[in-house]
């Protein structure tokens, strides 16, 4: 007598129980066929590592979520919170779970369903983003955890600036907030915010990673640090070998990769920007990135061996494609936020170069010191 349908109309959830949908079902045509009502319809999907790893394996656990997020979802819409009415189908899946949305004004407010492209691509990029933040909260947690870090570190640097920072922060306009906010992105990468990855990387794909972590796992030596820069020259050149096959499994990987190095150029051409100049700009930027995914790839082996030695041999061998997968998938979010984060503040630190009032040789002077910075891109996220 169950079933995969929740939602809250008139104020009131989804009955329980499937003989009692029928006046549901009633109202929800008559929205659509009769009040020719503007209806949206969207959907959320979690890979089945997912599913497992965060624990949406029953309709209640969707159901929690969809009830805490609609209202975001309303919001983005400009749909009034008051006036929000939807019903959500969970179809439980063997490769990939999700559920389907419909929602709408009940007082068709909003006449007009079209939305421009760009302003969509924004709504869809902020409700993800919401969505994101329950679903791997943990992942967000550890984010967080970095950027409290990073903020130590700036803390302890700009002595004795911060000892009136709460007071400069609450008394600050909202542009004067964003400029603090700026200035602390410029010098740390740790502080920026994250983007979402593309949650739709496959489970070929997802295979794909987890045979490269397996790959470097078998190849590096059994004894030593699990650290890049310790690592024999011959094993870096096949770590790297790696790192650029995971970036290029995944579009928001590779987007954040080349942008990355894009960014990176910007701040060099403040001082020179002659072909050989910036052709050693992107080979250094390439070789930040190759250390710093090289030590993400390693932490992930490390988690795998972990696992291996916890469960023991014939354990490990009816779960590990499992464990493997669900590794990968952290390892290919990670590197992810770590690209886009390093991006931002490359960015952000040429645009505060251009627009300084500095003289021409006190921003090229700058503009080293910052680029230098990069040595300690993601160093708490290792």
């Amino acid at each position: 007598m169950e079933h995969g349908l929740f939602g809250c109309i008139k104020g009131k959830h989804l009955p329980t129980n499937v003989e009692d949908l029928n006046e549901t079902i009633k109202y929800v045509r008559q929205k659509s066929q009769d009040d020719r009502c503007i209806l949206y319809h969207g959907f959320i999907s979690l890979s089945a590592e997912e599913v497992i790893s965060q624990g949406y394996k029953n309709r209640t656990k969707w159901k929690d979520l969809l009830g805490d997020k609609m209202n975001d979802v309303a919001k983005a819409n400009n749909i009034k919170r008051e006036n929000l009415e939807w019903i959500s189908a969970f179809h439980m899946k063997k490769d990939q779970s999700h559920c389907h949305i419909i929602f709408w004004d009940k007082k068709q407010e909003i006449k007009d369903p079209y939305i421009p492209k760009k302003m969509f691509d924004e709504k869809m990029e902020w409700i993800r983003g919401q969505f994101a933040k329950v679903i791997f909260q943990d992942v967000f947690k550890e984010l967080y955890k970095i950027k409290d870090e990073a903020f130590s570190e700036i803390r302890a640097e700009l002595h004795p600036f911060f000892d009136d920072f709460n007071t400069i922060v609450n008394d600050s306009t909202d542009e004067e907030h964003q400029t603090i906010i700026d200035e602390l992105l410029a010098i740390s990468p740790d502080y920026a915010n994250e983007e979402m990855v593309d949650p739709m990387i496959s489970d070929r794909q997802l295979q794909e990673i987890a045979k490269e972590i397996m790959h470097i796992k078998d190849i590096i030596p059994e004894k030593g640090s699990l650290k890049y820069e310790y690592m024999p020259t011959d094993i870096k050149e096949e770590i790297n070998k790696s790192s650029m096959n995971i970036i290029k499994s995944n579009a928001a990987c590779r987007s954040a990769y080349h942008k990355y190095l894009e960014t990176a150029e910007e701040i060099r051409k403040i001082y020179a920007d002659d072909p050989e100049s910036l052709k050693e700009t992107r080979e250094y930027a390439h070789s930040t990135i190759m250390k710093s995914v090289g030590n993400k790839i390693l932490k992930a082996v490390k988690e795998i061996s972990g696992i291996e030695q916890k469960l023991g041999t014939e354990k490990w061998h009816e779960k590990h494609e499992l464990y493997e997968k669900e590794i990968a998938g952290e390892l290919i979010m990670n590197i992810a936020f770590m690209l886009s984060r390093g991006s931002k503040s490359n960015l952000t630190k040429a645009n505060r170069l251009r627009s300084s009032e500095l003289s021409k040789q006190a921003r090229i002077e700058l503009a080293k010191k910052l680029e230098n910075k990069s040595n300690d891109w993601g160093q708490y996220d290792r």
